[in-house]
């Protein structure tokens, strides 16, 4: 029973990893030539959704914030594109995500860097970014858990402790994303 976490991670990361190339592939004409200097310009398109340029900026500001190793600008773009992607198979499914649900979500996220939520998301806007943005991160990741619990649920029996295991186990052997909120740097004023 073990093994099926980790053989189920590895289909999605595989199927998640295609579908961003194929959108990424067959929206690339649908981008302007040109960025528009407005914060609401379009960025990319997924499926008929705008992700715009702030939530780009936003989204390169968070992972700045937490250490992202790599090209950060193409990451945030994968992980907002990934993110419309959720949603999409979620809205397909009906699968709603309650207040109360992503609520947990951004204490459980917040608690890695050994933070209460208000400390938390304190550090993240003295750091340039919206609660707003850490609230969508967190709720396309509810929406996506949701989706795989739905999909799956009927062919196999994996509990949430089996879950969280194979998520610490792939945090272990450095296929997780690493927070070290601890290490940001925050910009000192005279307020």
């Amino acid at each position: 029973m073990g093994r099926k976490p980790m053989i189920l991670s590895r289909i999605m990361t595989r199927v998640a990893a295609r579908l961003t190339a194929i959108m990424v592939l067959a929206l690339a004409p649908l981008a302007p030539a040109q960025a528009q200097p407005d914060g609401f310009a379009p960025a990319a398109f997924v499926n008929g959704r705008v992700i715009s340029q702030y939530e780009l900026r936003q989204r390169v500001l968070f992972l700045t914030l937490l250490h992202q190793p790599g090209d950060i600008e193409t990451m945030a773009m994968s992980s907002l594109i990934d993110d419309a992607l959720r949603r999409d198979a979620a809205k397909k499914l009906d699968l709603k995500a309650t207040t109360d649900d992503v609520k947990a979500g951004m204490a459980e996220f917040a608690s890695r860097t050994k933070l209460s939520l208000d400390d938390f998301e304190k550090a993240l806007t003295q750091g340039g970014v919206d609660p707003e943005t850490l609230r969508d991160f967190v709720e396309a990741g509810v929406l996506w858990r949701a989706v795989i619990r739905t999909k799956f649920a009927a062919t196999t029996k994996i509990s949430d402790a089996e879950i969280d295991r194979a998520i610490a186990a792939g945090a272990a052997s450095g296929g997780e994303m690493r927070v070290l909120l601890s290490e940001i740097v925050l910009p000192t004023g005279g307020t």
